[in-house]
Formats: C-alpha cells, sequence, structure tokens
C-alpha cells in the first residue's frame, strides 16, 4: 500500500470513531431491591390482628387451622345448637340415662323381641309395677234383729238391721301398696238420705294368724243422692299386708239410728285395686 493510501485509511478510522462511541450502548447504572424476609404490616386494611379473640381485632387460626368455640355464636339461630330434628322438639326424644323414660305408648308393637334384648339385662328393679283389680265375694242378709251400738255404746237386742260381708285375698303378685277398695251401692227405696254404718276388718295371713284390721267397730255414714253411687276407701299398706292374706270386711246397718234416713240400699259389686309385680 503506498503511503497515500494509508494516510487516507488513518484519517478515516479518525473520523469515525467518535461515532462509534456514540452508537455503542452504555451500562445503565440501576440498583434493584431485593426481597426481605422480615416485612411485617402493621395492619390489614386497617384491622390490627390478635392471636386470642379481641373486639375489632383479626384473629388468627389456632395451630389446628380453627377458631376457639368461644367466639362461635351459639343458641337458636347460630345454626349450632339445632331447635328441630327432623321437626321434633328435644322433648320428643328419650334421654340417655333418665328414668322411666320409655313408656308403652312409645314403642311399636312387635318392635322389641327377645334377640333385642341382652341376657339379665331386665332386672325387676327396671320394670314398672302395674295396677290389677281383683272382685271380692259379698254375702249380704236383712234381719229383724241386730246389735245396737249407738249412742252410749249398750249392745241390746231387738233393734233390727241388715248387714254385708266381703271378703277376698291377696294375689300372690302383690307388690305391696295401699289397697283400694270400690263399693258399687243402689239405692232400693228412695233417692237420697244417708245410710249409717258400722264397719269392723279384719285378715287370716297364710300361716292362719288372725289380725284386726280396725280398731273395733268404726262408723262411717254413706249418702246416696242418685240411684247408683260408688264408695271408695283405703286399707293402707302401713296395716302390713302380704300376698295371700284372706281379708274380710263386715259392716252392719243398724235400723234405729236417728241420722240414718235412707231406705233400703244394696251393695252389689265390690272390686279392690292393687300393685302388683309383671
Amino acid at each position: 500500500m503506498s503511503k497515500i493510501k494509508e494516510k487516507l485509511l488513518a484519517a478515516l478510522v479518525a473520523a469515525l470513531l467518535p461515532l462509534a462511541v456514540l452508537v455503542l450502548p452504555q451500562k445503565a447504572n440501576v440498583s434493584y431491591a431485593q426481597p426481605s424476609t422480615r416485612v411485617n404490616a402493621d395492619t390489614v386494611d386497617g384491622f390490627h390482628a390478635s392471636g386470642t379473640p379481641t373486639p375489632d381485632y383479626l384473629l388468627a387460626l389456632d395451630v389446628n387451622g380453627k377458631f376457639p368455640v368461644s367466639v362461635l355464636t351459639m343458641g337458636s339461630g347460630s345454626f349450632l345448637d339445632a331447635d328441630l330434628l327432623d321437626g321434633l322438639d328435644s322433648s320428643a326424644f328419650v334421654l340417655k340415662g333418665e328414668a322411666n323414660a320409655v313408656t308403652v305408648d312409645m314403642l311399636i308393637d312387635g318392635s322389641v323381641t327377645t334377640a333385642k334384648i341382652a341376657d339379665n339385662a331386665v332386672t325387676d328393679s327396671k320394670i314398672a309395677n302395674i295396677t290389677r283389680v281383683i272382685t271380692a265375694n259379698i254375702m249380704g242378709w236383712p234381719s229383724e234383729e241386730g246389735w245396737d251400738v249407738f249412742g252410749n255404746g249398750i249392745r241390746t237386742r231387738g233393734w233390727g238391721g241388715s248387714g254385708y260381708n266381703y271378703s277376698f285375698v291377696l294375689p300372690y303378685d302383690y307388690a305391696g301398696g295401699d289397697l283400694i277398695v270400690r263399693e258399687w251401692w243402689q239405692s232400693i227405696d228412695n233417692l237420697g238420705g244417708t245410710a249409717t254404718f258400722l264397719y269392723y276388718a279384719k285378715k287370716m295371713t297364710p300361716s292362719g294368724q288372725m289380725i284386726s284390721l280396725s280398731s273395733g267397730w268404726e262408723r262411717f255414714d254413706f249418702s246416696m243422692p242418685n240411684w247408683e253411687e260408688q264408695r271408695t276407701w283405703t286399707l293402707p299398706a302401713s296395716l302390713g299386708f302380704e300376698a295371700g292374706d284372706m281379708i274380710w270386711a263386715h259392716f252392719w246397718r243398724q235400723g234405729n239410728d236417728p241420722v240414718d234416713t235412707m231406705g233400703r240400699a244394696d251393695l252389689k259389686a265390690v272390686g279392690v285395686e292393687y300393685t302388683a309385680e309383671q
């Protein structure tokens, strides 16, 4: 290459070099923020947070990822305490361990079978006793002669009167308790009036022991405003009854008692209610 060409090339490079510097991109002086692991916002949407229930604070879940029960609304309308189950109130259901909760009308016929009852599960203490009725044997008689114990207590023959006896035997399923005696009477001659009776009762035990159930002769007055009436009286359990006792009651109606204003009265039937074991 001639010297003239070398000089021209050098002059061209010198002229173009400033342009190249201007065209080449320069490295920007930019700094980038690095994510921090210590970011801790003071509030979220204006609310502070708390690990315990605090008014107007956001509540954090516990270690199990649940809210504590204390912050939940209980009772009717909260959906946490149902008011009805299948449309039925709690009173329609039997509570576990509640005594005498299951009654006969709650059971569907045939629903309780032997296969559903565990051996020895039903004991005598779990079975309610029931009330049964027996009839008494009645013997009555009219009489033109009787014993007068009205007034001064002196017994005198020849005053007239009538009487009834009835007796019954306590069945062997007797479970104790009072004996309720119901009498069915009928007025023969007239409505209204009062009949006066003297009463005496005894029992004979299965062993043959005779025991008085009344303190001698006792008096009672019985009014009959209708043709037929019932009279109910009680032989209390305190008299010491037991199954197999034979009980006899004697009623004597005098003919000369001034309080007695009724005509003839007929004792038609006697029933005795007692508590029986099942």
